[in-house]
């Protein structure tokens, strides 16, 4: 069984509860990368499947979008140990073109993050160290 977030506030957030339920037999959420940008915590999922590019003004952008959807499901909270990213994309099309792409972008700027953390000087002992959190809790974004 499979739900879809779309609608107005009130009927997302039916979905998401729904959904997110102990009790819930929706086995599948479809959403929109373009709509569906606004904080949603898909923590009771362990699955991402992107079905096609993202279409937005910019290369940066759609890489963005893409790394989002993947992180409303891999974020704190989540109970899980592993989280499975898939992405489906047709051979020898455009898409295909599109999708290289985007993997040689998000990987480019994977190797920067990483370089650039090394690179970065230690935080200073005292009020510059993120508070801990209890496993499981809320991280306001």
């Amino acid at each position: 069984r499979y739900a879809r977030l779309h609608g107005s506030v009130y009927a997302r957030t039916r979905t998401l509860a729904n959904f997110q339920g102990a009790k819930s037999n929706v086995d599948v959420l479809l959403l929109s990368l373009e709509h569906s940008a606004s904080g949603t915590n898909l923590t009771c999922a362990n699955h991402v499947i992107l079905v096609h590019p993202m279409s937005a003004e910019s290369s940066e952008q759609s890489i963005a979008f893409e790394l989002q959807a993947i992180g409303r499901v891999r974020r704190w909270g989540q109970p899980r140990n592993e989280v499975h990213v898939w992405r489906f994309c047709t051979l020898g099309t455009i898409e295909e073109e599109i999708t290289k792409q985007h993997q040689k972008e998000i990987y480019e700027s994977s190797q920067s993050f990483a370089m650039a953390q090394l690179e970065a000087p230690p935080a200073e002992s005292g009020n510059s160290q993120r508070p801990k959190r209890k496993r499981g809790s809320a991280l306001a974004a």
